[in-house]
C-alpha cells in the first residue's frame, strides 16, 4: 500500500509541472544528441478528463540509430509530463546505417476540473411551498 501510495505521490509530481513548449522542447533534445529537426507540426490540443494533451510531430531524416535512441531517452526522462506517443522508423534504401523518423510527442497539462453548480429540482406548478 505504501509502495502504490509512493507511485501515485510522483506521478502527481511530475503532472504538477507545466509541460514546456514541445517544438523547442523536441529541438532542444535533438541538438543535445548532434541532431536536426527540419519540421516539426503542432496539432491541436485535445482535451482529456482533467488533462489537455498537446501533440506536436516531428520528423528527422537520415538519422543514426544512436543519437535518435539517446534523443528519445532524454524526452521520456526528463521529469516533464511528456511521452512519446507515436514513433515510425524507415529504413533508407540509400544508406545501411540511416533511417528516416516520424515520431509524436505529447504533453499534459493538468486543467482544473469546474464542477458546475447543483441544479435545483424544479418544483412542480400550483404547489406551494
Amino acid at each position: 500500500l505504501a509502495k502504490l501510495r509512493a507511485k501515485r505521490l510522483a506521478v502527481e509530481q511530475r503532472y504538477a509541472k507545466v509541460a514546456p513548449a514541445l517544438p523547442a522542447f523536441i529541438d532542444a533534445a535533438a541538438r543535445a544528441n548532434g541532431l536536426e529537426v527540419p519540421s516539426s507540426t503542432v496539432q491541436p490540443p485535445i482535451k482529456g478528463d482533467g488533462y489537455m494533451e498537446r501533440v506536436t510531430k516531428v520528423k528527422l531524416s537520415k538519422v543514426n540509430l544512436k543519437p535518435l535512441m539517446l534523443m528519445l531517452q532524454a524526452i521520456e526522462r526528463s521529469g516533464h509530463p511528456v511521452a512519446i506517443t507515436g514513433l515510425r522508423i524507415t529504413k533508407r534504401a540509400s544508406a545501411p546505417d540511416l533511417w528516416d523518423v516520424s515520431l509524436a510527442v505529447s504533453a499534459y497539462d493538468k486543467v482544473a476540473v469546474v464542477s458546475s453548480p447543483a441544479t435545483k429540482p424544479s418544483k412542480p406548478k400550483g404547489t406551494k411551498l
